[in-house]
């Protein structure tokens, strides 16, 4: 499965938590810059979820508020902004409580080249 996607262009990323998405929207839209051919699929799910989906390959990339629990040497830590999550069903957005940044953890196959570009994005790292 995990082959047919990266022939295809596809990287399925998914979020412990949906509030995760406002703070990597930009760095999502300059990798799309950079890699227009890669189809980018979002997914949401519990820590535990994330996990199984990725050790059986059906996703690429997790990102978690919680340190996973089999994180190993795959896992990085980074630092993103806290932004206002929109939410369709109140009709409105849901401001954090308190501004600065997150910590937020990564885990999946990070040496792949779409992938790596992805995580030097979400550092604010340059390409």
């Amino acid at each position: 499965a995990q082959e047919e996607r990266e022939s295809a262009g596809e990287l399925r990323i998914a979020l412990e938590s949906p509030a995760i998405a406002p703070c990597i929207c930009e760095s999502m839209e300059v990798f799309s810059e950079i890699h227009p051919e890669c189809r980018l699929c979002f997914l949401s799910g519990t820590a535990e979820q994330l996990q199984q989906e990725l050790a059986a390959g059906r996703i690429d990339l997790g990102l978690f508020f919680s340190v996973p629990e089999e994180a190993g040497s795959e896992s990085f830590q980074i630092s993103l902004p806290l932004r206002s999550t929109p939410s369709d069903a109140l009709g409105c957005s849901i401001e954090p409580l308190t501004p600065g940044q997150n910590r937020v953890f990564v885990l999946g196959d990070l040496r792949r080249a779409p992938l790596s570009d992805l995580l030097c994005l979400l550092k604010g790292e340059k390409n």
